[in-house]
């Protein structure tokens, strides 16, 4: 699991950005953030996103702290919901995936124009309608597999 978490990192602060330039990188914290806090807890999906939020506040300073209070509550919320969905699904792993997608983008649009300003609305559609979410599904079908995989273990 720490493996993962580590190749994500890198896979979103320099792996994918280097290969794919063109393309805005996808929050790929966001299908592991929605997977634990289905498939484990409302602690663990939040641990994760702290964590990871500092981690990528500090590597991209622009609104430091907005990421991490976003991916918290993405965490806070579906932990707490946890029991009113079918955890062991794929397809809510992967409805639940693509609506913290667009709740981010949003949320972290405004929150940023409001501190730091200089994002316009046109990179938050155009990051909808890019390959961001399609990504982002195949991402969570494989985070949703690791999780899985990990609980078989035990």
């Amino acid at each position: 699991m720490i493996v993962f978490l580590i190749f994500t990192f890198l896979l979103e602060i320099g792996i994918f950005p280097g290969f794919f330039p063109n393309i805005p990188t996808p929050e790929f914290f966001i299908p592991i953030i929605v997977t634990a806090s289905l498939l484990k807890s409302r602690k663990h999906g939040m641990i994760i996103a702290l964590i990871f939020g500092i981690l990528l506040d500090t590597f991209y300073l622009r609104g430091f702290g907005i990421r991490t209070v976003v991916f918290l509550s993405i965490g806070y919320f579906l932990g707490t919901y946890r029991d009113n969905f079918s955890k062991q699904s794929i397809f809510v792993n992967l409805i639940m995936t693509l609506a913290s997608s667009v709740y981010y983008m949003i949320v972290y649009f405004l929150l940023i124009n409001l501190t730091v300003g200089g994002v316009g609305l046109n990179s938050v559609i155009k990051s909808i309608f890019s390959l961001q979410i399609p990504i982002l599904m195949v991402y969570s079908l494989l985070s949703h597999y690791i999780f899985r995989m990990k609980e078989k273990r035990r």
